[in-house]
Order: C-alpha cells, then structure tokens, then sequence
C-alpha cells in the first residue's frame, strides 16, 4: 500500500514538474465586422513546491533544509494547476473626441491536489467559512473560479489632452521598486496560496474602483500625467488558512502565525464602511527622467494584532482580533535613464502614518500612528 502510495506519489510530481516547465501559452488577435478588435492572451500552468521541514520547519528536531541533514523531512505542500486568460475587446466606438476603446476581462481557475493527495493532514476544509469573507484564505485555497478583473476604458482625445476613465475591478501598481514594496499598497496581496518566483498580478487581490487618468499636451520635452482613485470596495490582504481544521500547509512562515486554532476566539474587524482614495502626479522631464509624486487614503492591507488574555489567575491567552486601521501614505519615486553605462536608476520614498503592531486588549488602538 505505502509503495503504491508512492509511486503515485512520483508520477504526479515529474507530471507537474514538466507542466511547470512547459506551460503552455495563447495569444490571439482577430478582427471582426465594423472595425471590432478582439485579442485573447491565457495560459495553462501545473506547478509542484516541495518542503523541507516537520511542522512549522523550524527547530533540529523538525528538519532545516541542509543544515540538519539532507532533505531528511521532505513532503509535497502545493501542486496547484492554474488557468489563466486575458480577453480585450476594442469596439471602435466614438463619439467626437470621446470614445469606447476597451471592455477587458481576466479570469482564473485553479485546483490544488495537495488537499486530495494528503487528505488525512489538509483534507479537511471546513464548511463554514467564517464571520466573513476574509478568514484566512479558505476561499479559494482548494478550488478557485475568479472573474478577477473587468472594466472598460471611456476615453477622450482632444485638444487639452488625453484621459481615460475606467471603472470596475481591477489592478493599479505605485511604485518603482521591485520586492520590498512602499507605495504599492493599493491592492492586497493573496499570501493563501503562493511563495515566490509569481507575477506581481498573480498575488494581488484585484478591488472594485474609479480610475481617472489625465496627460495634458507633451510640449518641449516636458509632459504631465494626473491619475485619481476612488476605491469603496474595502479588503484586507489574504492570509493562509491557519485554524485547527486546516494547519497552514506551505506559507505559514509567511503570516507569521502558525496556528491561530489553538485560540477560543479568533475574528477579524474590517472597516467596509470606509473608502480608499488617492492622487498621483507624473512629470516626464526630457527623454529619460520621470518622477511621480504620491498621496493615498488608505485602510491598511495588513492586520495588526490585539491580543486578549484569559481572566486571572490564567494567564494564557484566549482571542485574537486582527484590525485594520486607516493611514496616511505620502510619497514618491523616479526613474532615470543613465545613458553612459545604459543603466536605469530607480528610487521610491514613502511615509506611513499607521505601523500595524501587537498589542494587549487594554489599548484601544492596535497602530502606532507616529
């Protein structure tokens, strides 16, 4: 029995490997009557991620890597397979200076056999998914069938410029820097599935907004770009799933907390009744400088952490609220092409009015606002 375990074991492991290397991928363009442009771009991904370590993978005793023996506690903790596509429909609509110049979607479906090839450890995910819909990345952790973005592009071309207005859901990145990231709070980040080497996009929660994007006239070298956000759909970023049911099966070391279980009370407060919203300002200066300067309102990604203690004399503690407060965030980066070593020098500032922290019940703001 444990041989044939194992060996199935194998066979979907060099299957994944070998989809993970070879993903396949579509790009398509086609016209259609009256001047309609349709264009599709997808892919279809198997990827496997391996684990050195017992437990949390921390300790001697639990396994390390190389440092306390040679992939001595190795077990498989994803094998997710992903399809992804993009569909733009340009339907060549105008009206004078103003315009319908795109309708885009982007839809992905995943599944990840981990739950079903170690059912006994992660099979378990429960019915029930919480007090709301951010608890801790059950969601889509198994099965996913996301429309993650949709909107369209009204536009208008005249002589004060160019703009574009588009609602719906959708991603916008601010910033430069690649990594560790300032200003690039606008979406949440999904931390319930992925661990490294993903697009950008891939781990972002795209959020229901206003976008108005407005360039005057490029005159003499020098061009302004104005771009404004009005976001009402409020989301925190998603952790991994950490109650008894389900123990974090590989990005625990991500969240922080292990096991948030072994708790009586775990809940999450999120400010939906609050907005997000915010303003940037680009100067493209000559042909190989730009500089952008940043201000947006936010309800922070990440949770601080109230921690509630049990009645005397037992000092364990009992409840976890995660809370989300607002912040401030000012900032700024740049760009500048350094034609002598054909080199690109990028920079990012950024100032945060609210840290998250962990602090006792006593406190009634879990933000350090200085």
């Amino acid at each position: 029995m444990n041989r044939r375990r194992r060996k199935g074991w194998l066979y979907v492991l060099v299957v994944a490997a070998m989809l993970g290397m070879f993903s396949s991928m579509v790009w398509a363009e086609e016209p259609l009557d009256e001047g309609v442009v349709v264009s599709f771009h997808g892919y279809l991904e198997a990827s496997a991620v391996l684990r050195d370590g017992g437990g949390n993978g921390l300790g001697r005793h639990s396994g390390s890597g190389f440092q306390y023996g040679f992939m001595d506690h190795l077990s498989l903790v994803q094998q997710r397979n992903t399809l992804k596509f993009d569909i733009d429909v340009d339907p060549n609509l105008t009206w004078g200076d103003f315009g319908l110049e795109k309708i885009h979607l982007t839809y992905r479906g995943a599944y990840d056999s981990v739950f079903d090839l170690r059912k006994d450890e992660y099979g378990n995910i429960p019915d029930n998914r919480g007090l709301s819909r951010f608890d801790y990345g059950l969601k889509d952790i198994r099965f996913e069938n996301d429309l993650r973005e949709v909107f369209v592009d009204l536009t208008y071309k005249g002589s004060i410029g160019n703009a574009f207005f588009r609602p719906g859901r959708q991603i916008v990145s601010w910033g430069e820097t690649s990594g560790l990231t300032l200003l690039d709070v606008i979406n949440p980040k999904d931390n319930s599935f992925q661990m490294f080497f993903q697009n950008p996009d891939d781990l972002a929660i795209p959020v229901y907004m206003g976008r108005l994007n407005y360039s005057i006239p490029r005159q003499q070298g020098f061009g302004l770009n104005f771009d404004l956000l009005w976001i009402p759909d409020i989301r925190p970023s998603q952790l991994a799933p950490t109650d008894k049911s389900m123990s974090a099966p590989y990005i625990s070391c991500l969240t922080g907390f292990t096991n948030f279980g072994r708790f009586k009370s775990v809940q999450q407060d999120v400010p939906t009744e609050k907005q997000e919203y915010g303003a940037k300002m680009t100067a493209d200066i000559g042909d190989r400088l730009s500089l952008s300067l940043v201000y947006f309102r936010d309800v922070v990604n990440d949770p601080g952490v109230v921690l509630s203690p049990a009645p005397p004399p037992n000092p364990a503690i009992t409840s976890v609220l995660l809370t989300h407060n607002t912040q401030n965030v000012y900032g700024g980066y740049f760009s500048y092409q350094f034609e002598p070593l054909d080199i690109i020098i990028r920079g990012e500032f950024a100032k945060l009015s609210a840290v998250p922290i962990t602090l006792p019940q006593t406190s009634p703001d879990p933000y350090n606002d200085h």
